[in-house]
């Protein structure tokens, strides 16, 4: 995977980053393996945006224990507006740690 977060010996989720914004199944697959195989809870994929798509996270689904979300950028928009939101979903939502 690109991102593991792990919070001492627990992994507390995985990501991994597409540069495509039509997402193929095996990229859920992947994305599923390695959150079995690190025993994350939580995962998810980064990608650009469809055109005229907003950026943020949207929950695709539970497969087990295992919570799968999306998390799109507007590559058009204010990158570092984007970026900042993004790290604190990770923080929040993928880790549990409130600002």
């Amino acid at each position: 995977p690109d991102i593991v977060v792990r919070q001492e010996e627990a992994c507390l989720s995985i990501g991994d980053a597409k540069y495509k914004a039509k997402l193929e199944e095996k990229d859920r697959y992947q994305l599923i393996a390695h959150a079995v195989s690190y025993g994350a809870p939580k995962s998810f994929l980064v990608t650009p945006a469809a055109a005229q798509d907003t950026s943020g996270p949207q929950f695709v689904g539970k497969i087990g224990p295992t919570e799968v979300f999306q998390y799109a950028f507007n590559l058009d928009g204010d990158l570092a507006e984007q970026e900042a939101a993004f790290s604190s979903w990770v923080r929040q939502e993928m880790c549990g740690i409130n600002p």
